[in-house]
């Protein structure tokens, strides 16, 4: 089964996706992932946020294009550059696409999703980690990393969190992130910040996942790959030696981690690790729909395999 997957991956990288103008119409360059769901992990934006499956719509960071905002078909077809400027920290609702310019002193903006219109501009200071959750858009100001949240269009803008944040998740009713003021450790403040933050782990740690009321990370001593239910009923559990700078993306079923320079894939509940792609270097990771998604070490493109077993390898130029 390796070797087959090697050729594949061969084979498809030789005839990696090459963009032209127009996103919908014209000649067909390559299959793009095949999926209808919608995902905004917030693992996502915390690593670069540069991909966002949204609908049927793929959006990402076009790296050979000078970084733009780009989108193409989930079912495949001509990509299409959405702005004139650098765009990361990807998030979407039905009407705008959300992201930051880090050339413009990282700060975030919004652009209609079907093209018409001027980009707006949201934010004057400089920000970090933008999650768009229940019609609120929750970041980080990036001078001293507290939270806040604002309005979609940029008012009632509000600090919940003076904590000096790291790796925030979003969700309903609250915000959970490790502060690094306190060894990394996970804390949680409610989303309208009326509540004091708590506190709810003595263990620090990186690479923070919030999945269905459980939480992933990576030790900040250690290493280890740690799954902790948030009821507080047990403590952490160790489920897989990774290493420094090593970098964790929870979903669905399963955990996909960098380690040693290549990709790997972990069942949430522990097990053996398999081996997506070897010798990737991946210098940041996303999970969208059925794909896992990775910026390769000194590279101007993204490249993606299919979560399940890392076959069908792509480029994104």
């Amino acid at each position: 089964m390796r070797k087959t997957r090697d050729k594949m991956i061969v084979g498809l990288c030789a005839g990696a996706l090459l963009f032209a103008a127009g996103c919908g119409g014209g000649a067909r360059t390559a299959a793009a992932p095949k999926t209808n769901h919608t995902a905004r992990l917030a693992a996502n934006i915390n690593n670069g946020g540069y991909v966002l499956l949204q609908g049927e719509t793929l959006y990402y960071t076009a790296f050979g294009n000078e970084r733009r905002l780009s989108c193409i078909p989930a079912a495949g077809g001509v990509p299409q550059a959405l702005t004139q400027t650098g765009a990361v920290a990807l998030n979407a609702d039905d009407t705008y696409l959300y992201y930051k310019i880090r050339e413009k002193n990282h700060t975030l903006w919004r652009t209609r999703r079907d093209g018409t219109g001027q980009p707006q501009q949201l934010t004057e200071d400089a920000v970090m980690y933008p999650q768009l959750v229940n019609e609120k858009l929750y970041f980080l100001r990036m001078d001293d990393k507290s939270l806040w949240r604002m309005d979609l269009d940029g008012a009632a803008r509000e600090q919940i969190s003076a904590d000096a944040c790291a790796y925030p998740n979003a969700a309903e009713n609250a915000v959970y992130y490790m502060n690094a003021a306190d060894g990394y450790k996970l804390y949680r403040c409610a989303a309208d910040g009326k509540a004091a933050p708590e506190k709810l782990l003595e263990l620090g740690g990186t690479q923070l996942n919030i999945q269905a009321g459980v939480a992933y990370f990576i030790g900040l001593a250690d290493h280890m790959i740690y799954r902790w239910a948030m009821d507080g009923g047990t403590a952490p559990q160790a489920l897989y030696g990774a290493q420094a700078g090593s970098l964790l993306v929870a979903h669905g079923e399963a955990l996909y981690f960098t380690s040693a320079g290549n990709l790997l894939r972990l069942p949430v509940t522990g097990g053996s690790a398999q081996v997506l792609a070897d010798g990737c270097t991946p210098q940041n990771l996303f999970a969208a729909g059925e794909r896992i998604y990775w910026l390769p070490k000194n590279a101007m493109a993204l490249e993606s395999v299919l979560a399940l077993d890392g076959t069908d390898k792509i480029t994104l130029q």
